[in-house]
């Protein structure tokens, strides 16, 4: 029997933290860059694709997204954590409030987050048409003519199958070891956790891992290449919360002494970085930004 599933792109335990909260679920705004319009929504239905996860060629098809639930999606406990840490009327500007352990965990989400929408899809893909002749070429030196022409044009049109790879990219992402040494990369950076006082707000995507350039440069930097030192990494937590990870050898002095803090945010002043961030978002989304507020949300469409 063929299963058909509903499935998010992006946890609703994160989108969460972008709604407002009401009788009947939690409702955000949706920016849907094909057609250019805002819509309100329940997060149930924000950022889900039908058998996004579904592996075609598994006996347990949905093994993906059951690792995705028991493994990832429990790590957000320690993002809210951090959210209602850093909210707190005791916490002030410059306090440190990101220990190292947070700061891997909510990087192992980071990580997770970046290949498991369509833009890390598209780079597999890439990968993909990269290293598969390779593989044929391979197996026809190795195999020679112990197999019958049919035999191995078979097996090429089934490793060349969008389901085996698939299977192939679920392997790899439910293997937390495989990709631990990026999320070690990422928490090895200067991290700091931007927090708005005022009517402001930070929105996020179907791809909240977005990037920016400590130049300012309007070119959008490569996700395969999301560690290049010039690289600033944006991961907003919530619609007042974003964490911004510096490369370690680009600042020194002040943004050392910053690593880990909490760095609040005025609204009439320092709006020019707010909006700058929440345009990057909307440019470098997949298909949907989300918001707490259409008025945010519209503004950084423009």
């Amino acid at each position: 029997m063929n299963i058909t599933k509903r499935q998010h792109t992006v946890p609703r335990a994160y989108l969460k933290n972008f709604s407002e909260k009401r009788k009947n679920g939690q409702y955000l705004f949706t920016y849907d860059k094909k057609n250019g319009k805002i819509h309100e929504d329940n997060i149930k239905n924000a950022a889900v694709e039908k058998d996004w996860y579904t592996l075609e060629l598994s006996e347990n098809k949905l093994a993906w997204e059951d690792f995705y639930a028991t493994e990832i999606e429990p790590r957000y406990e320690k993002v809210d954590r951090l959210i209602k840490t850093s909210t707190s009327a005791l916490i002030m500007n410059r306090s440190e409030v990101i220990d190292d352990n947070t700061r891997i965990e909510i990087a192992i989400l980071m990580i997770y987050q970046l290949f498991r929408g369509r833009t890390g899809r598209k780079y597999t893909k890439v990968f993909a048409e990269k290293v598969i002749p390779e593989i044929i070429d391979g197996a026809r030196e190795e195999i020679g003519d112990r197999i019958r022409e049919d035999e191995f044009a078979d097996a090429i049109e089934k490793i060349s199958s969008d389901d085996f790879q698939m299977m192939v990219y679920a392997e790899v992402l439910t293997d937390p070891e495989r990709l631990m040494k990026y999320a070690r990369m990422i928490a090895s950076r200067y991290w700091i956790l931007f927090r708005i006082e005022g009517n402001n707000e930070f929105i996020t995507s179907d791809n909240p891992f977005t990037l920016g350039s400590i130049n300012d440069s309007d070119d959008v930097p490569s996700h395969l290449d999301f560690l290049g030192p010039s690289n600033v990494i944006y991961y907003p937590i919530s619609s007042k919360l974003m964490i911004a990870a510096y490369d370690r050898g680009v600042f020194l002095g002040a943004m050392e002494e910053l690593n880990k803090q909490l760095v609040i945010l005025d609204t009439t002043k320092e709006s020019t970085f707010i909006d700058k961030v929440n345009r990057l978002m909307v440019r470098q989304c997949d298909r949907q930004a989300f918001a707490k507020s259409r008025t945010i949300l519209k503004k950084a469409c423009r």
